[in-house]
């Protein structure tokens, strides 16, 4: 694993760079490693497999031919895995036919680039797929937080609903912030739980409507009970 010496742009990221070709590996790590905190090496995918399983990152650069485990049974093994199926993952590799870079986009790959690269682009793209994780950690943090004030215990269904509301703003900005981005696929999660949580805010608010109405119940009982 590498840190950048440098003072990095986003410098709690972790990107990892799978290839058996060492000098790629470093003329990558030369163009971003002003942009990430931390950068590490995987020489095939088996030992990449091994270090996916082990620490969290937030992009990858995979090869496609390599030795022990190939860069399309990589890319299914991590969006097979809910840790990382998530997480960019960008294609390096010199084949430029059809019958690889479509098989590597299917398998989950979210950009591919064909080598040499055209580095002037490179960096825009880095970052660009950074602000796209960084939002997508942001949602699931968010839903997490949200699936917690709907199962807290003892506490009043005025306050899961201000709670809910607090997270549906948050999420909303998220969604707004996506489509700056033209990505889709985190917009529709997006409003996904947005969906859910208004219908969470709703269910406790008949919860509520429902506990004031058995108290009613009871003080007119109790009334005519006097009476």
């Amino acid at each position: 694993m590498i840190a950048s010496g440098r003072k990095a742009v986003n410098a709690s990221t972790h990107v990892i760079c799978v290839d058996d070709d060492p000098i790629l590996r470093s003329l990558i790590y030369s163009k971003i490693g002003s942009l990430v905190g931390k950068f590490d090496e995987a020489e095939d995918g088996l030992q990449a497999w091994g270090k996916f399983k082990q620490s969290h990152y937030d992009l990858a650069f995979i090869d496609l031919e390599m030795p022990n485990l190939a860069g399309f049974n990589l890319i299914s093994c991590i969006r097979g895995n809910k840790a990382t199926q998530h997480m960019p993952i960008v294609v390096v590799s010199s084949r430029e036919d059809s019958e690889a870079i479509r098989p590597a986009l299917q398998a989950g790959a979210s950009s591919y680039l064909v080598t040499p690269i055209n580095w002037s682009h490179f960096q825009p793209m880095v970052s660009q797929l950074l602000r796209l994780a960084s939002m997508a950690r942001e949602l699931d943090e968010l839903k997490s937080q949200t699936a917690s004030s709907r199962g807290q215990e003892n506490t009043s269904p005025s306050k899961v609903v201000w709670a809910l509301e607090g997270n549906l703003k948050k999420i909303s900005d998220l969604a707004a912030r996506a489509r700056t981005t033209n990505d889709t696929k985190l917009m529709t999660c997006c409003l996904s739980e947005i969906s859910i949580i208004a219908e969470g805010a709703m269910s406790s608010l008949r919860h509520e409507d429902d506990q004031m109405s058995n108290v009613d119940g009871q003080i007119t009982g109790s009334g005519r009970a006097t009476a």
